[in-house]
């Protein structure tokens, strides 16, 4: 093995055969995720109550704990929010979550975890609604997801 330490050779294979402490990580997880590529539009909330525009991001999956979202910008670890999703009928929800990582991974892309939380403190369902009672989509490019 010229050139190369044992160390780092053991990491790859550590790596490669999910070994690794990150492999580890993954297959700990109590949830199964489950593919859901669809456009989800985020809201974030300052601690003082006062709500971002809305950002529309990409999701990867799904699980009962949150989701999983690629971004083109960093988001901010420990940040609350709102989630807007589509059910399989094509109906919209919402949900509290609050991030829990941020991984950039290559050509400006992010990997962020969203975990369901109740919704932050101060915001409310009905502030979404329109007259109607109807859920207000976040972003007009939410409507892709229907429209395929």
């Amino acid at each position: 093995m010229t050139g190369t330490s044992s160390n780092s050779v053991n990491q790859i294979i550590d790596k490669a055969t999910g070994s690794s402490e990150n492999a580890e990580k993954k297959e700990r997880r109590g949830q199964k995720r489950h593919p859901y590529e669809l456009l989800v539009g985020l809201i974030l909330v300052d601690e003082q109550g006062q709500c971002s525009d809305s950002i529309v991001l990409r999701a990867i999956n799904l699980s009962p704990g949150g989701v999983c979202l690629s971004s083109r910008q960093a988001l901010e670890p420990g940040q609350q929010g709102v989630v807007q999703l589509m059910r399989t009928n094509g109906t919209y929800a919402l949900a509290g979550v609050e991030i829990r990582h941020c991984h950039y991974i290559e050509d400006q892309n992010h990997i962020v975890g969203l975990q369901f939380k109740p919704f932050p403190k101060g915001l409310k369902r009905e502030s979404f609604l329109d007259e109607q009672g109807h859920l207000r989509l976040f972003d007009p490019l939410l409507k892709e997801n229907i429209e395929g």
